[in-house]
């Protein structure tokens, strides 16, 4: 059991991203503590994306929200903390500029994070153990979106505008902090 993680880091990706090999190694990677200068940020919707991306997609263009997240992670590391990012990078998967890229189906849902970023959304809040949870909200959204469970468990939601803010009237101002994109 203690080998099948490192197992499957020696398989070709496209075997590493089949739906059996996802199970296998989120059932034998063990929960780990992430240290006082580390940030999750978790850039999926816990499947394949549209399209991969990762600080390559730069060069060719990608979307505001994906470039917010490459910017936002990148400038982290500037600033002293070890920043991970788990979405879909495809071959492009490993360290850029500082930052470590991971498919989303290597996140541990049982580890114990220090900085946790859920990208577009809450719904890990209530579920992932963590010293600050933040959602990263890029879309409209609807206050009926958010359930009373996820807003007691995150710390903040990260909103691009005031307008952005005044989507949810419902959830308090001191959940609320306004970061443009890639600001």
């Amino acid at each position: 059991e203690d080998q099948v993680v490192k197992i499957l880091d020696e398989l070709p990706l496209g075997i590493t991203v089949q739906p059996f090999a996802q199970k296998l190694r989120q059932k034998f990677t063990p929960p780990r503590k992430w240290g006082e200068n580390e940030i999750c940020y978790f850039a999926s919707f816990n499947q394949k994306h549209f399209e991969e991306w990762s600080p390559k997609s730069l060069e060719k263009g990608i979307g505001g929200s994906e470039t917010a997240v490459i910017e936002l992670a990148k400038t982290w590391t500037t600033m002293g903390y070890k920043v991970t990012v788990y979405g879909d990078p495809g071959e492009f998967q490993g360290m850029h500029d500082g930052v470590l890229y991971l498919p989303w189906y290597y996140f541990n849902r049982r580890d114990h994070f220090n900085i946790f970023i859920q990208w577009r959304s809450s719904y890990l809040a209530p579920y992932v153990k963590s010293k600050v949870f933040l959602a990263d909200l890029h879309d409209i959204y609807s206050p009926t979106d958010i359930p009373q469970k996820e807003i007691n468990a995150v710390d903040k939601y990260m909103v691009k505008s005031a307008y952005h803010r005044n989507l949810a009237p419902n959830i308090p101002d001191n959940k609320f902090m306004i970061v443009g994109n890639g600001v």
